[in-house]
């Protein structure tokens, strides 16, 4: 069962309709349990990301906290929360805008699609582990 009523425009699909009359293209008629069937677009890493995610930010958390001397007064931790943060949602939601960029699409030739979304999980873990440590510095 496909949609009835366009989400543009609210007008009812006509039986059989492709295109409404303000030109949005109806998803394809298929059963819900074919779609979830085939596992969707790309396969579920949520558990797997989060792992490599939590093992890459205690790996940085340590090497911050014990090797490294953060200097006094920068703004460093706050960019690498940030970039981390930022490259964790780029992981986790793999929107078009993120995996389509120009770096990331030589990752995503490299390793794949899970692959990539497996590495910006560990480098998005590190940067925000680093970023605690350094905060966290005796």
């Amino acid at each position: 069962m496909g949609e009835t009523f366009c989400p543009l425009c609210e007008t009812p699909r006509p039986r059989g309709a492709k295109r409404c009359v303000c030109n949005y293209t109806f998803e394809y008629d298929r059963p819900m349990h074919a779609v979830l069937r085939r596992g969707g677009a790309a396969p579920r890493l949520d558990g797997l990301l989060l792992a490599v995610a939590l093992v890459a930010g205690a790996v940085a958390f340590y090497l911050a906290r014990n090797v490294a001397q953060p200097p006094r007064d920068s703004m460093l931790p706050t960019i690498l929360l940030a970039i981390g943060t930022f490259t964790l949602f780029g992981a986790f939601a793999a929107p078009r805008w993120f995996m389509g960029n120009r770096r990331a699409r030589l990752v995503v030739w490299l390793v794949g699609s899970s692959g990539a979304r497996v590495f910006y999980a560990a480098l998005g873990g590190a940067f925000a582990g680093g970023a605690a440590g350094f905060v966290l510095h005796p």
